[in-house]
């Protein structure tokens, strides 16, 4: 299998070049910028469904999920909602994690997942931030198939094989190059790779553990919730291959649009919906209850002292407690109704809380007349008799999870409305704007202007000029192989020059910044030029790839490097339409 070696792990940039052959610069016989198309149209996916026989999720733009997950043996209902995860417990599960509880407080509630009961949360693998965390790995690989390599299979597609530090990622040998399938369990764990993808963060509870490349892959890697091993990216999920029972050891990925799309986010605006009642289980609130029945109904009122419960995450915050105080009653052994109220407390404060059932009155007038006639029948003629009408309360507190349910509902149904917006405001894109071999010659020689002063064998600057794709408007930015702004380049900047900060390449470092967080296209490469040649196959960088992939022209005047193959004998670049 042949391989080209692309080392992405230094900062540090080329040397200089000198007379060459003058060999006209070609596309390096790689397939780097198939496997950043296919990060593009994975982005823009509105949502992905991973099925497997322990969990099946479908996990929307914005990172919600809808779903189940299976708990001892038992499948639950499953959604994650603004980065929260809830599910349905039975009564045997309510009875294991909530013993002091009746069985049926929690019917049909939805109940805040505190501890990782249902397992793995894939709200890492929204499209739009899969994409990117998958296009850093990508970016920061050694190693790509040349195009010609016969390369492998997946199911029976012909596919490309590439090893990332974050692990296997395999497309179709065929345009338009789709994502097959993704192996966290293999990779390239290089040290000095990058422990996140770029524009990235490490979500609170992240997917698959890759050692090398922790940031966005922190997850267990055995036990009842260990993280899938691999993922199978199908066309539909009946397509899905079969599994043995109980193995998620791999999980089948497939997309989901159109009427899928719509039915799965309905599901899970009807299942928000609910979450008024959810219930958050790492607060315990122990206390004792009074109660007063009479004739005119009965009184329970609880005195309760909220509590973490044992296993809540550490260093849990607690501020106000919004909490759910339901209460029982019974009289002479005849259910005599229920009432509820609601308070805030404060932990570790004791407080009371206190609700009233009217309703009781006749059924302890009832009880009442019923213990004395019963007491009269078996007294002496003319003798003093007593009776006691006997009643009880079983109360329970509830500590309900924070939903602003009225904002989530509206949230996703912004999303089914626009699903490739992951879940935020959207736009129409203007026109690109094309560039001109002129335009990219006057940013080489701005580049040159600022590259002087710098230490000449080992910074490149890069000038470009982008277009942000809402308004339009024409921005003109700089890059240096630092990380930062070289300090000799302070002052140099004119007023509509931007400096922007990244690791790597200078051009490369443009190429990602033209996307947002989440992966989303923000901005396009108007033209633009290098103070050096732009590399081939260097062993710190592949730009010409990355601005290919961005459908840029590399050329304009020649400047001949020594190694073929290495760099390209051009420092311009520009869209052409």
């Amino acid at each position: 299998m042949a391989y080209l070696i692309v080392d992405w792990t230094s900062s540090s940039n080329d040397t200089a070049g000198g007379p060459a052959s003058g060999q006209p610069s070609a596309k390096p016989d790689d397939t780097r910028q198939f496997f950043l198309k296919s990060m593009d149209d994975l982005a823009a996916l509105p949502a992905l469904h991973f099925g497997g026989k322990e969990s099946e999720r479908t996990v929307t733009g914005r990172g919600d999920e809808v779903g189940t997950a299976t708990i001892d043996g038992t499948k639950v209902p499953v959604i994650t909602v603004d980065g929260t995860t809830y599910f349905k417990p039975t009564a045997d599960m309510v009875k294991a994690v909530r013993p002091d509880l009746p069985p049926t407080a929690l019917a049909d509630r939805w109940m805040a997942d505190t501890v990782g009961l249902t397992g793995t949360s894939y709200g890492w693998a929204a499209p739009p931030s899969l994409a990117a965390l998958l296009r850093g790995a990508v970016n920061d690989a050694k190693t790509f198939p040349a195009k010609a390599d016969p390369g492998t299979t997946v199911g029976s597609t012909p596919a490309y094989k590439a090893t990332t530090p974050a692990g296997d990622l395999y497309i179709a040998k065929d345009a338009p190059y789709r994502l097959l399938r993704f192996d966290p369990s293999q990779g390239d764990d290089d040290p000095g790779a990058s422990s996140t993808a770029p524009g990235t963060s490490a979500p609170a509870r992240a997917g698959p553990a890759r050692t090398g490349y922790a940031g966005p892959y922190a997850g267990p890697h055995s036990g009842p919730h260990a993280a899938p091993r691999a993922f199978t990216l199908s066309t539909t999920r009946a397509a899905a291959p079969a599994r043995a029972e109980g193995d998620d050891s791999e999980l089948d990925m497939n997309p989901v649009t159109g009427p899928d799309f719509d039915r799965d986010v309905d599901a899970l605006i009807d299942s928000t919906k609910q979450l008024g009642s959810a219930v958050d289980p790492s607060l315990k609130l122990n206390g004792s209850a009074d109660v007063q029945c009479g004739a005119g109904g009965c009184t329970a009122v609880a005195h309760v002292t909220p509590t973490l419960v044992s296993g809540a995450p550490e260093g849990t915050s607690v501020g106000p407690i919004d909490a759910q105080m339901t209460a029982t009653f019974t009289i002479a052994g005849t259910p005599a109704g229920a009432c509820e109220t609601a308070g805030v407390l404060s932990l570790g404060q004791s407080s009371d809380l206190s609700c009233s059932q009217g309703a009781a009155g006749a059924v302890f007038t009832a009880e009442d007349a019923k213990a004395k006639a019963a007491a009269a029948a078996g007294a002496a003629p003319g003798s003093t008799y007593r009776w006691r009408v006997p009643y009880e309360t079983y109360a329970y507190v509830l500590a309900m999870a924070k939903v602003d349910v009225t904002t989530q509902v509206d949230r996703l149904q912004q999303q089914k409305k626009n699903p490739t917006a992951a879940g935020k405001a959207t736009f129409q894109a203007v026109p690109r704007k094309p560039g001109t071999e002129q335009g990219a010659r006057e940013m080489y020689e701005r580049s040159k202007e600022l590259q002087q002063g710098l230490p000449f064998n080992s910074t490149t600057v890069a000038a470009v000029r982008v277009q942000n794709k809402k308004t339009g408007e024409i921005e003109k930015w700089i890059a240096s192989s630092n990380t930062t702004m070289p300090k000799d380049m302070n002052g140099k900047l004119r007023p509509d020059e931007k400096y922007i900060e990244g690791k790597g390449h200078a051009e490369q470092t443009i190429v990602n910044n033209l996307y947002d967080k989440d992966g989303n296209k923000i901005y396009e490469i108007v033209e633009g030029g290098a103070s050096w040649n732009v590399c081939i196959q260097h062993r710190t960088g592949a730009c010409a790839s990355a601005l290919w992939n961005e459908g840029m022209t590399i050329g304009g005047q020649k400047f001949p490097w020594r190694r073929p193959g290495v760099k390209s004998d051009y420092r311009s670049f520009w869209f052409d339409e």
